[in-house]
């Protein structure tokens, strides 16, 4: 039977695509949590609601333009003072359908202009808290990662301790060493084991950290982005989060229209009224009609509203002064995080310069022990050496990406990231 050739290779691919997406389950990616934690998250669903109920505001603030209309009903019966009084003694039963339209009321388009942006500020609030969601889910991201690091390199470790004794018990068989050096490398083999077990812990802790942020499961392996985002972001142009300081630039706004709308109160307004009324009770019963243009003009409204246009004033102040120095401490708060940043790509190269050497020279050390040319103390000296480049450049590592998260956090937008990119870096 000959062999389809078109079926085989559709059954590779099919095979090859089942792999990416195992594989993809099993590697949680920066882009796969912050995903979740923005569809997940309680409070930002929280903060999401209350957004929406902020803005009806708007449209019940645009209903007061359209005309009223009001059904009223009374039924009135005249009480005599005086016998003479009696003989002209009325009762009435009056149903009247009135319309009022205002025709200028500068408290309306102020009314509005205000709801409206408080609804705007409703949303700004609620992008500043998913930044700050975002970022602490960022931050247990990186931390998690590096406790797997960690826990990797200290089994590496262990191994490499493991390999050590096995020499260190040949070279006793042959009457070289004798049992205080087993007795040496036994305890640190038991305290490495001790230190692996406390990283498992932590690393445990942390997982169910992540995991209440983004409410969703937890690969048991972490993908960290490419490295090449930390340079990227240092050659990007300067800027400021404006999630982060739109809170405050919306609070300017509502002050100054919470300070005009205090003072339209002042204001004269127009209004045309229309009444279609019949009193039942009346032996003409006819339907009757009026029309009115009324003006009001609260003139000492402006002396009463002195307080409020003081308080109003005060907080749009408050609010301005409020906006300068978030400025100014995301300003400073980004400074920081790039210097860091820097500094760390700066040095980057004599850490792993010095593992290198490190490595090196346990290498040789460790075939100079295992042909009898050298000590067990000189061995461990070696070992040490070679275990702290390799958790300092490890602690390097994560480091940068706390730096680099930071940064991130206070010149661009997560949200806009995650929705441009699609990715975590």
């Amino acid at each position: 039977m000959p062999l389809n050739l078109q079926k085989i290779r559709g059954l590779i691919l099919f095979l090859w695509a089942l792999a990416s997406a195992a594989q993809a389950q099993n590697h949680g990616t920066l882009f796969y949590f912050l995903k979740h934690t923005k569809q997940n998250s309680s409070n930002l669903k929280s903060m999401e609601a209350q957004s929406a109920a902020q803005s009806f505001l708007k449209p019940r603030a645009a209903a007061a333009y359209y005309p009223s209309v009001a059904v009223e009903g009374s039924r009135a019966h005249d009480l005599p003072l005086t016998e003479r009084d009696s003989s002209r003694a009325t009762d009435s039963l009056l149903i009247s359908l009135g319309v009022s339209q205002a025709l200028y009321d500068e408290k309306l388009p102020r009314t509005y202009e205000r709801d409206s942006l408080i609804g705007k500020k409703a949303r700004a609030q609620q992008d500043d808290v998913t930044e700050r969601v975002l970022h602490e889910t960022g931050l247990a991201f990186f931390s998690l990662a590096r406790f797997q690091a960690e826990a990797a390199l200290k089994q590496q470790q262990l191994n490499l301790q493991m390999e050590e004794e096995t020499v260190i018990q040949r070279r006793i068989s042959l009457g070289e060493l004798n049992l205080t050096n087993a007795s040496q490398i036994q305890a640190q083999i038991e305290r490495s084991r001790a230190n692996l077990a406390l990283l498992k812990n932590k690393m445990s802790e942390q997982k169910m950290i992540l995991a209440r942020l983004c409410l969703c499961a937890v690969p048991e392996t972490l993908q960290l982005p490419s490295e090449s985002v930390w340079q990227k972001i240092m050659d990007a142009q300067t800027s400021v989060s404006a999630p982060l300081i739109n809170v405050s630039k919306t609070d300017i706004e509502v002050a100054q229209a919470d300070l005009r709308l205090i003072q339209s109160k002042a204001a004269p307004t127009v209004r045309l009224e229309g009444l279609v009324y019949r009193d039942f009770m009346n032996d003409n019963k006819s339907v009757r009609s009026s029309l009115a243009l009324n003006l009001i003009w609260p003139i000492d409204m402006a002396r009463t509203n002195q307080y409020e246009t003081s308080q109003a004033s005060s907080l749009l102040q408050s609010a301005r002064l409020s906006l300068q120095a978030q400025q100014t401490e995301l300003q400073s708060n980004q400074q920081i995080a790039r210097e860091r940043l820097r500094v760390l790509l700066d040095s980057r190269q004599f850490f792993a310069a010095a593992l290198h050497s490190a490595r090196n020279h346990f290498k040789h050390t460790k075939r100079q022990f295992a042909e009898g040319a050298n000590t067990q103390s000189e061995l461990f000296l070696a070992q040490g050496d070679l275990f702290q480049a390799e958790n300092d450049l490890l602690g390097h590592t994560f480091e940068s990406w706390t730096a680099y998260w930071n940064l991130v956090f206070y010149r661009d937008s997560l949200t806009k990231m995650i929705q441009e990119t699609g990715e975590g870096g």
